[in-house]
């Protein structure tokens, strides 16, 4: 385990990169930077122990020299990004490679990206050589994001996560994914949303597996080089309403853009070989994490 690192985090008050900052704190000195936009939509995210608390753009003009790591979780998720193009492109872009720019060459950057940049059509299992064809705004800042890191900062390790889902993930937020709604109607009994005839597949992945994943990356990744990080376990939609009551309606709703995506799935044998990070939760353990936290909340 890392320990004794002075961290930043982007991105720290959102649901993946704040669940990374708290348990990087366990061990290490950890500062969160996030510019509180949507802290509204994200209580009880910021982890006990943070030991300093930035409220900033990427762009501010704040030193980075005395930071021994980096991890870039601050972004505009996909969802937010079909509806506010621009918050995407000057967020997941502009802002972003600004704020790579500002990091010293000698500092190790983990950058959390996307399986999005592979869009549709590809090979399943999708390995990390497998060509990209992004989809939608989203997923083309991303990639460019990558691209730009590669070129510009050799000691960077960049995390294609899949479908992240688990504690934390707030089901009033509208930038929400499909597990904590679907676990949030089998709590409530209010009728499921169902985009398509939900044939579509993702590869969902525990959050506390990502953490995992980016411990063993800023470990042991190889730098200039792209991970996948995904749980290579493909499962549709439909095969979530497992965990739907009976009682629970089901409404299917024409499709949107986004799920123009009709499988998901990532080989994950580079992280495994190079790392030996493996993910340890299931899909039904996961599930269950989830909702003891969920129901802890509603």
């Amino acid at each position: 385990m890392i320990a004794g690192k002075n961290i930043l985090v982007t991105g720290g008050c959102g649901f993946v990169a704040g669940r990374i900052a708290e348990v990087f704190s366990l061990y290490n000195n950890v500062t969160v930077m996030d510019n509180m936009r949507y802290w509204q939509d994200m209580p009880q995210v910021i982890p006990p122990r943070i030991v300093e608390m930035w409220e900033h753009d990427l762009t501010d003009p704040l030193s980075l020299d005395h930071f021994d790591i980096v991890i870039h979780g601050a972004t505009v998720n996909i969802i937010h990004g079909m509806s506010d193009m621009r918050a995407c492109v000057d967020t997941n872009f502009t802002q972003t490679l600004a704020f790579f720019d500002r990091i010293p060459q000698k500092t190790p950057v983990l950058y959390l990206s996307t399986c999005s940049v592979y869009g549709n059509g590809v090979i399943i299992p999708t390995d990390e050589k497998c060509r990209v064809a992004p989809s939608n705004v989203y997923a083309m800042t991303k990639l460019l994001a990558e691209q730009y890191l590669l070129e510009h900062h050799p000691n960077c390790v960049i995390a294609r996560l899949s479908n992240v889902y688990g504690p934390r993930q707030r089901p009033e937020n509208a930038y929400s994914g499909v597990m904590v709604k679907l676990l949030t109607s089998a709590l409530w009994g209010r009728p499921f949303k169902v985009y398509g005839d939900g044939s579509q597949t993702r590869d969902f992945t525990y959050v506390d597996d990502i953490v995992g994943a980016c411990v063993a990356l800023l470990e042991s990744g190889k730098r200039g080089e792209i991970y996948n990080v995904g749980s290579g376990v493909e499962t549709s939609i439909a095969q979530l309403m497992k965990y739907l009551p009976e009682d629970v309606d089901i409404e299917h709703v024409p499709s949107r853009s986004i799920d123009n995506i009709v499988r998901r799935c990532l080989d994950i044998r580079k992280i495994k070989m190079d790392t030996g990070w493996k993910p340890a939760v299931s899909l039904d353990h996961g599930v269950a994490e989830t909702m003891l936290w969920l129901k802890g909340v509603l």
